[in-house]
């Protein structure tokens, strides 16, 4: 049996899962000890039907794939690339709300509202401050500033 991919034949190999980048392992027959075929020697894992080292596996994003110490951005933290897998910062990120216009609210979470009643409406209530909007129909295209 001739192997290709860096994997070499075993006539007895194993008959667990075979390690592959990112973690996720390809199943094999289970139920015996050993199977014969075609495997990644020791201390390497399978990628793209090759036999690398995991230090060399590179991680998925969107479809594309990123080489080990590459980064990327997600919100306010950065994602490392290291052996098939992100390695994230866990930086709380900053948040802000804000009321706009006639009357556009965005939360601090990044959803939008819009309410056209004349009401009044807490931004933020915390404990030891309140933030509250009041929306007041207006004679013209102008807003007006009520203090």
């Amino acid at each position: 049996m001739k192997c290709t991919g860096g994997k070499v034949y075993y006539s007895c190999g194993p008959s667990k899962d075979q390690p592959v980048c990112g973690g996720v392992t390809l199943p094999t027959n289970k139920g015996t000890d050993c199977i014969e075929g075609c495997f990644c020697p020791n201390g390497t894992v399978l990628h793209e039907n090759k036999c690398i080292v995991k230090e060399e596996c590179p991680c998925k994003f969107r479809g594309k794939y990123f080489l080990p110490g590459s980064t990327i951005p997600k919100d306010c933290n950065t994602c490392t690339c290291s052996e098939g897998s992100w390695i994230c910062t866990e930086v709380k990120c900053r948040a802000r709300c804000s009321a706009i216009g006639d009357p556009h609210y965005t939360t601090f979470d990044g959803k939008t509202y819009d309410f056209m009643g004349q009401c009044n409406y807490y931004l933020v209530k915390h404990d030891n401050f309140t933030i509250e909007a009041e929306n007041i129909a207006c004679a013209g295209s102008i807003s007006l500033v009520k203090t």
